[in-house]
């Protein structure tokens, strides 16, 4: 069960975000929302979250038994996965965490953004995912970059 002051952030980061459209696109009444670092944080996670649950399936399939495939060339896949993960011989580390491949990296992080099983640290603008029992930590930051490359190259 998430903590209710994490709940209220990650509400209150989205309607940040909504109140900045609408002033911007409709001149309605100012706000102070949008100033607020951990609303702008909280904002960009769920909006991580959307794109990556819109895009995985044109990203990497499941072949069965939670073995995923790419879906792009391979190579595109390895270079983009290494904005959030370090390549070994095992695979992909991600804090301390090792994935076999980098199609199980993308379906790890979008099955849990997609069930609500991570938490943001805002004071480091990172987020954590709970993977068997452990927290896995990603830079909110790297993980946009992740997210935007590979939408663009599913594009091409």
């Amino acid at each position: 069960m998430q903590d209710i002051n994490f709940i209220a952030n990650y509400y209150l980061g989205t309607k940040a975000y909504t109140i900045f459209m609408l002033k911007t696109l409709f001149k309605t009444e100012e706000t102070d929302y949008i100033k607020n670092k951990n609303y702008q944080t909280a904002a960009q996670v769920g909006f991580i979250s959307n794109i990556l649950l819109s895009i995985k399936e044109d990203l990497v399939e499941n072949t069965g038994n939670l073995i995923y495939e790419s879906k792009l060339y391979k190579h595109i896949l390895d270079q983009n996965i290494q904005k959030i993960a370090t390549k070994t011989k095992d695979g992909y580390e991600i804090d301390n965490y090792t994935f076999k491949d980098a199609p199980t990296i993308i379906a790890t992080i979008r099955n849990k953004l997609g069930h609500g099983d991570f938490t943001i640290d805002y004071d480091n603008e990172k987020l954590t995912l709970h993977i068997e029992g452990k927290p896995v930590s990603i830079k909110i930051r790297n993980l946009t970059s992740f997210i935007i490359k590979a939408n663009l190259d599913q594009l091409v």
